[in-house]
């Protein structure tokens, strides 16, 4: 799950700034659909997950020089 709190919820989050809601995204595992899961009464799951990004690749600086 994916989701922004955009302008007036993220006004809400203590730890969130005035402007930072633009910048910001969570990503949160979830169990829906299919995969939604039902718990008896004071049963218990564990769920993890792993997020990877792959290496950026950033063009070198371009240096100038003068004689």
């Amino acid at each position: 799950m994916v989701w922004n709190p955009w302008i007036t919820k993220g006004a809400d989050l203590n730890d969130l700034g005035d402007d930072e809601w633009k910048t910001m995204v969570c990503v949160e595992v979830a169990n829906i659909g299919d995969a939604a899961l039902r718990l008896a009464s004071g049963a218990s799951h564990t769920m993890t997950a792993m997020f990877e990004l792959p290496p950026t690749t950033r063009p070198s600086a371009k240096r100038s020089t003068t004689s």
